[in-house]
C-alpha cells in the first residue's frame, strides 16, 4: 500500500515536480483528492512579511 503524497501521486502518473514548479498546490492535491479546503478566514495572510535582524 502507498503511503505517501509522493508515492501516490507517481501512481496516478502525475508528475509533483512540473506541479512545484507551475505553483499549481491545488490541482495538485484535487487530483489525489488530498486538497484541505478550510472556506474563508476574513484574513489576508498573504500579505504578511517576516524580517529578521540580526546584531
Amino acid at each position: 500500500m502507498l503511503s505517501n503524497t509522493y508515492d501516490k501521486a507517481l501512481n496516478k502518473q502525475l508528475n509533483p515536480r512540473a506541479y512545484l514548479e507551475n505553483n499549481d498546490g491545488y490541482s495538485f492535491f484535487e487530483a489525489l483528492d488530498a486538497l484541505i479546503v478550510t472556506g474563508p478566514t476574513r484574513t489576508n495572510v498573504n500579505d504578511f512579511r517576516a524580517i529578521l535582524i540580526q546584531a
